[in-house]
């Protein structure tokens, strides 16, 4: 397992600890759920993107992962229900 990110809102959770080392099958999978076999971004894309302040979510459901991007606010408030900052 690697070590986790200095922006990770909940390092500690099971499941970001067990995804961390799979962000690649995680990228294709969602590359195939929208049937796209290419995907390109360029600094700017990344560059307004960041101008967003969002942060990806993974919920772990009983028979499935649900990916999601929402404002950080959201994220740390999520992060702090479930353990991941202090309160």
């Amino acid at each position: 397992m690697s070590l986790p990110l200095p922006d990770e809102l909940n390092p500690n959770h099971p499941v970001l600890g067990t995804v961390r080392d799979h962000w690649h099958k995680i990228a294709a999978f969602i590359m195939w759920k929208l049937k796209q076999k290419r995907i390109e971004f360029s600094l700017d894309d990344i560059d307004a993107m960041s101008k967003e302040d969002l942060v990806i979510v993974l919920h772990d459901h009983a028979n499935s992962m649900e990916v999601k991007l929402m404002p950080r606010e959201e994220g740390e408030r999520l992060a702090r229900e479930h353990g991941g900052m202090p309160a």
